[in-house]
């Protein structure tokens, strides 16, 4: 017999939080809230989860958006700052729309080959309360000549990374090897599946995204902008208050 004090089952509810619906809101640049629909409605007891996505750490050389956006001459390139916005079609291969993470150097300068927290982001990912079985894909880690080169890693909490194609990508996803590619190669962000890493948290409440820019070279002509791709989120919780 389950000791009384277990959770029923009727509890745990498995949902996808989908970037494309009004249920994500990007309140800035910076920030972001996503609130589940009601599991048994307004006039049950089961509630909603909510996720928080939040810009907390811009490294010294780093700014949200493109180089254009934020006041440099740059041709053939976005005059937009598309951080924690979402996709109009979809990213890596998959089915999903996808939430970007965009940034660009401030200076050409200081771009350097090695991983610095001058030239990296981080994001922080919190939920309401802590899930289970989350998962989801990060595509488009790639890189360009005299542009960019992308590395991303995970921390705050235990998971595991599955490479769509280890004979492009590297790495395990922590801070000290993060995924990035073998050769510096530019992919389409939104048919290629080369650059995606399958990410999955057994349990969690927050987790931090870091992403770097390790590219040292430039070009006047090139905007040093990057971007990477969060697909929808998977994911299963106690609605029970």
């Amino acid at each position: 017999m389950a000791p009384a004090y277990a959770t029923s089952p009727r509890c745990f509810v498995t949902t996808t939080i989908d970037w494309g619906t009004p249920q994500y809101t990007r309140t800035s640049a910076t920030g972001g809230t996503y609130t589940t629909a009601d599991p048994d409605g307004s006039s049950g007891s089961l509630q909603p989860l909510t996720l928080t996505v939040q810009n907390t750490f811009l490294g010294s050389n780093t700014q949200l958006g493109s180089q254009n956006f934020n006041g440099r001459s740059k041709p053939n390139s976005c005059n937009c700052n598309r951080n924690l916005d979402v996709t109009t079609g979809t990213v890596g291969g998959t089915t999903s729309r996808g939430l970007s993470l965009h940034q660009s150097p401030k200076v050409d300068s200081s771009k350097t080959s090695t991983r610095t927290n001058a030239n990296k982001s981080i994001t922080t990912f919190t939920f309401s309360e802590s899930v289970q079985n989350l998962s989801f894909t990060i595509t488009d880690i790639d890189s360009a000549t005299r542009d960019f080169v992308d590395a991303v890693a995970i921390s705050g909490a235990s998971y595991s990374g599955v490479l769509a194609d280890s004979t492009y990508l590297q790495g395990d996803g922590s801070v000290g090897n993060p995924w990035r590619g073998k050769v510096v190669q530019a992919l389409d962000d939104a048919t290629s599946n080369w650059g995606n890493v399958t990410v999955t948290f057994p349990e969690v409440t927050s987790f931090q995204l870091h992403y770097w820019n390790q590219q040292d070279s430039s070009s006047p002509d090139i905007d040093g902008d990057q971007g990477i791709y969060l697909t929808n989120f998977r994911v299963t919780y106690n609605a029970c208050p």
